[in-house]
């Protein structure tokens, strides 16, 4: 064989001719390289099937203040992501977390929330820009990578009187914790809250920042907005008027819900309407309504200026005394834990004229495992709630909020896969397949 005579010969005597295969093998692999490069990388470029890019589904601005501002978005998969921002013109940058993250842990989801601004205030009347990071990318919206907002005026902070508040379950009829509910209303911003580990979220409807004047602006309660909770790859779209929050009926995930089409029921035995604009009424819970939460909020209407003497009677007795505001509003946290069960409230009030007006109400919390959303079990005490009307989730009224909105420059942007990560690629086939090729021939050459 080749190989025998020049082992053989290189023991007596050293010939540089003996290499030659070997300068042959190593020329037909440039020769090769040189092919891929000009010829194969060109007829089959790179491809990458959709099921491997991450990119953007979502993107908005929310929770606006003039020392804050909130990003929430939305990735097509799983993903880590934070936010980098700085003020324009400006070098310093910060970075701001999931609100869910801690430094050195971060976890990965298809729903983000950052707050830009919630380690030390922003500027008011300021522009910053900022990214969306994640480990292996910098997301984009079309072209853009970097974004700007511009935080409003000064203005001064109102004392929280108006609340959206309500309760998550899941499927399995349990309080769902880290739950989005991202609330729109007219031209504000839209405010975007988590459930805590009770189902529950509160909204704060007394500084909402309007898009096209920058400043805050007064919400009627007459207005319809829109809510949308997520989780996971289940969603829900409430329609509601602003009066339907407080509170909102619970929410089971993956259902939707139109509350503006619930009447207006009120029983003579447990209302009391004066001739003038205002009445003494308990609104929450309904008369024989079944909720599951245990510390609930009892909220009522009456007489502005006057007081309410609220009492609880349950497996403990609990009594409070509110001031009815101006709008004719008054609200009762009950601090007791309140067992399942059947539990009564009573009022004392007066109306216009200086009488005095007594109500009662009858309720039942639900065990631990019971519907809630069902109505009230039938009793000789007990009158069953209005249901709101309910929407198959195949077929949803509402139109969800579009996949991607306006962050800069006020013009919408469809949301465009950034660099793919790399999938099948063919050229990895035909060059490997050629290499080998020329390894065989190589071998030919020299046996």
């Amino acid at each position: 064989m080749i190989y025998s005579r020049l082992y053989f010969r290189s023991i007596q005597e050293k010939n540089i001719l003996s290499f030659l295969p070997l300068f042959l093998i190593f020329a037909l692999l440039l020769i090769a390289v040189g092919f891929y490069q000009f010829f194969v990388s060109k007829q089959f470029p790179a491809r990458s099937t959709k099921a491997m890019q991450i990119y953007l589904e979502r993107m908005e601005i929310t929770n606006v203040s003039y020392n804050r501002f909130d990003i929430f978005w939305e990735t097509n998969k799983l993903e880590k992501g934070w936010v980098i921002y700085w003020e324009k013109g400006k070098n310093r940058k910060n970075v701001a977390l999931d609100i869910r993250d801690i430094k050195g842990k971060r976890g990965e989801y298809k729903f983000h929330l950052a707050s830009v601004g919630g380690d030390y205030e922003l500027k008011a009347d300021t522009v910053y820009l900022f990214e969306i990071v994640s480990d292996k990318r910098v997301f984009k919206v079309g072209e853009e990578k970097i974004f700007q907002f511009k935080t409003p005026p000064f203005f001064n902070l109102r004392v929280g009187r108006k609340f959206a508040y309500g309760k998550v379950f899941g499927t399995d009829n349990k309080p769902l914790e880290n739950a989005f509910v991202i609330l729109n209303i007219s031209d504000e911003f839209p405010s975007v809250v988590i459930t805590k580990q009770t189902g529950e979220w509160l909204i704060n409807l007394s500084n909402l920042v309007s898009k096209s004047q920058r400043k805050v602006s007064e919400v009627n309660d007459d207005i319809t907005t829109t809510l949308e909770v997520v989780k996971g790859k289940k969603k829900s779209f409430i329609k509601a008027k602003v009066r339907n929050l407080r509170p909102l009926e619970p929410i089971v995930l993956g259902k939707n819900y139109d509350f503006t089409t619930v009447p207006e029921v009120l029983s003579a035995r447990t209302s009391v309407t004066s001739r003038g604009k205002y009445k003494v009424d308990i609104i929450y819970p309904k008369k024989g309504a079944v909720i599951a939460v245990r510390y609930p909020l009892i909220k009522g209407t009456g007489i502005p200026g006057k007081y309410v003497n609220v009492t609880v009677k349950s497996n403990k007795v609990y009594k409070a005394r509110v001031r009815v505001d101006k709008e004719g509003l008054w609200l009762v946290k009950v601090p007791l834990e309140l067992l399942p069960g059947k539990h009564i409230i009573s009022i004392e009030t007066e109306d216009e004229n200086g009488r005095k007006v007594n109500l009662f109400r009858n309720f039942l919390i639900a065990k631990s495992g019971e519907s809630v959303l069902g109505e009230a079990t039938s009793s000789a005490e007990l009158e069953s709630t209005p249901t709101p009307t309910f929407i198959p989730t195949s077929v949803p009224t509402l139109t969800p909020t579009p996949s991607s909105k306006l962050i800069s420059n006020n013009k919408k942007a469809s949301p465009t896969p950034t660099t793919p990560v790399t999938g099948l690629n063919i050229n990895v086939f035909a060059f490997s397949g050629l290499f080998f090729m020329i390894i065989g021939l190589g071998f030919l050459v020299v046996f």
